[in-house]
């Protein structure tokens, strides 16, 4: 499934949280973890985070904490310019 950023949120200066709009209708359960992945330097490169939207949304919401060397969190810095499958 492919995942369009529609929304970066400033939680604190630590953490963003991404808003997600997927192509076709996703349904999760409360407390369900998405994989996300991306080429990163090359790469692809696979996370989980979890899901902290409510299923009854038409978005898909993670959180992002700012960590030291980040690869794949630099979905976090550069918003748009990333989406996700």
């Amino acid at each position: 499934m492919k995942l369009t950023v529609k929304e970066i949120i400033v939680e604190s200066s630590q953490t963003k949280t991404v808003r997600f709009i997927p192509e076709e209708k996703f349904n999760f359960q409360p407390g369900q973890f998405i994989m996300l992945s991306g080429l990163c330097g090359g790469k692809t490169v696979k996370r989980a985070y979890s899901i902290r939207s409510s299923p009854t949304k038409s978005y898909i919401d993670i959180s992002v904490k700012l960590t030291p060397n980040p690869i794949f969190s630099k979905i976090r810095e550069y918003g748009k310019e990333y989406g996700a499958t």
